[in-house]
């Protein structure tokens, strides 16, 4: 299985954040995988003025499109299927 993940980066929205990020950082930027039984960790990193960095990922709501291309299970991609998509 051959799957391609690229993320849309800034349609995430944060839950309970006081200051607003200045950028948000995604990695792995793209996601390969070779079966169903493979998984990739996602993370997000929140970029502040004041020169902050933070680990937002579990403060983050992500939709897989198509759907039936893949799920997010605590903060990884989970695939289900052969296909190009996007994590938004």
């Amino acid at each position: 299985m051959l799957m391609s993940i690229w993320f849309a980066g800034f349609g995430m929205h944060l839950h309970g954040q006081e200051a607003m990020p200045t950028r948000l950082s995604i990695y792995p930027s793209e996601i390969a995988t070779n079966s169903a039984r493979e998984f990739q960790r996602v993370v997000v990193q929140a970029h502040y003025e004041d020169g902050r960095s933070i680990d937002v990922t579990s403060s983050c709501d992500f939709a897989v499109q198509p759907i039936q291309i893949g799920r997010m299970e605590s903060e990884a991609f989970i695939p289900n299927e052969d296909g190009k998509g996007a994590l938004e």
